[in-house]
């Protein structure tokens, strides 16, 4: 993540900053087609239809209408199904995450406009919503509930997992979106899939039944980036896609503040990999000197970066 300053004052800003803190500025931002961030005052550009709502900061396409001539929707607001009464304290913390997701989509060079179209659909369980969480067809399906803190730690203790996050899981199911655009129709890419992730065709149902009845002995830490991801192919992809996604995060955020050098090779995930080792040994120490959890709490093995490596290689092939 780019380092951002308010246009009228330049003070620092930040990519969900609704005004500039100094000189009250409001502010919007635009997602460019290679992946930078543009911010600009919201009384020169208009903002989003569900700015308010939603507390969202992007703002509509340019010559974007609509139907009852009222503010137009953002990108991102655009393509989300969510309940008119949801819970603003559930909702807004997983748009946020979805529109950083959609930032780094951008930037990573995958396309998420045109078909098979990316979409969101939010439901709460406890408020009685049907939600079958996942992705099918480039949908996603999230459930509200997770945003709760309480609930959030409760689901991840449970599934003895290390890290979920709203945007963590939507990085996981983007990981599913990613292998529909690119893999599954490009036999190429769907033969270097199957070199290094195994064959998808494996009974999908019969294979999470069987991950559900055993017990983490640890033997997936060498090919694995997860106990999850030993469970399917696709969901061996899905979760060292969202490695991907948090390594790129978590590079680009390090090297705008100085962290750590940039890599050099803008699309070499070995580069990347290893600049995330240095950023994350930072970012851990940082929490710790505050009592926290480790910020990136993963151990990556040598076979875990080769499933990484090979994701970011799916987007940027080369035969």
């Amino acid at each position: 993540m780019e380092r951002l300053h308010c246009p009228t004052c330049g003070n620092e800003v930040f990519f969900d900053s609704m005004r500039c803190v100094r000189c009250e500025t409001s502010l919007t931002l635009r997602v460019l087609p290679d992946g930078g961030l543009d911010v600009a005052d919201l009384a020169v550009t208009g903002g989003c239809r569900k700015r308010d709502d939603w507390r969202c900061n992007w703002r509509p396409d340019d010559g974007a209408v609509t139907t009852d001539g009222g503010p137009a929707w953002c990108p991102s607001c655009l393509i989300v199904d969510a309940p008119d009464d949801a819970r603003p304290t559930l909702l807004i913390p997983f748009l946020s995450a979805q529109r950083r997701a959609l930032w780094q989509l951008t930037a990573l060079g995958v396309e998420w406009r045109t078909e098979p179209a990316l979409r969101f659909t939010y439901r709460s369980r406890s408020a009685g919503g049907a939600a079958v969480i996942g992705h099918l067809g480039g949908l996603i399906t999230l459930d509200l509930d997770e945003a709760d803190p309480a609930r959030g730690e409760q689901i991840r203790s449970t599934l003895g997992e290390q890290y979920r996050t709203p945007l963590g899981h939507i990085r996981h199911e983007l990981g599913h979106y990613v292998w529909l655009r690119h893999v599954a129709g490009d036999p190429q890419r769907l033969g270097a899939f199957r070199a290094t992730f195994g064959d998808e065709t494996a009974d999908y149902q019969a294979a999470l039944d069987r991950h559900y009845a055993r017990t983490d002995d640890g033997a997936w830490r060498d090919e694995h980036v997860s106990f999850y991801a030993s469970a399917h192919p696709w969901e061996d992809f899905a979760e060292s896609w969202a490695q991907v996604m948090h390594i790129h995060d978590v590079v680009s955020t390090g090297a705008a503040w100085g962290v750590i050098e940039p890599p050099a090779a803008p699309f070499d995930p070995a580069e990347w990999v290893s600049a995330a080792v240095t950023a994350s040994l930072a970012a851990n120490e940082l929490a710790r000197a505050m009592g926290m959890r480790d910020l990136y709490p993963f151990a990556l093995s040598s076979g875990a970066r080769r499933r990484i490596e090979a994701c970011w290689q799916v987007v940027h092939f080369r035969p």
